[in-house]
């Protein structure tokens, strides 16, 4: 029987080491590369800290309502809909 997700401990939150790290940092690198690509919020990687997230792999509501508003007021600059400066 094969595996799933679900039965790898990663998956479940269960792994203590998860590192972003080089996700992140290829992001901002398309970023910066590509003039019509926006990054609009890295909140996500403060999250930690903070307490807001439920495992490794999952966040607590509150932060999906921060990570949202500050994407969409970026996005909204990035854009040019409005003179909304960015984070």
């Amino acid at each position: 029987m094969p595996r799933n997700a679900r039965s790898r401990p990663e998956a479940d939150g269960r792994s203590a080491a998860v590192c972003y790290g080089p996700i992140c940092q290829a992001q901002e690198e398309l970023c910066r590369e590509l003039s019509h690509v926006h990054l609009v919020s890295t909140a996500f990687a403060g999250m930690k800290v903070r307490g807001l997230m439920q495992d490794a792999f999952h966040y607590y509501q509150q932060a999906h309502n921060e990570v949202g508003a500050e994407a969409a007021q970026n996005a909204v600059h990035a854009l040019g809909l409005l003179a909304a400066r960015p984070k």
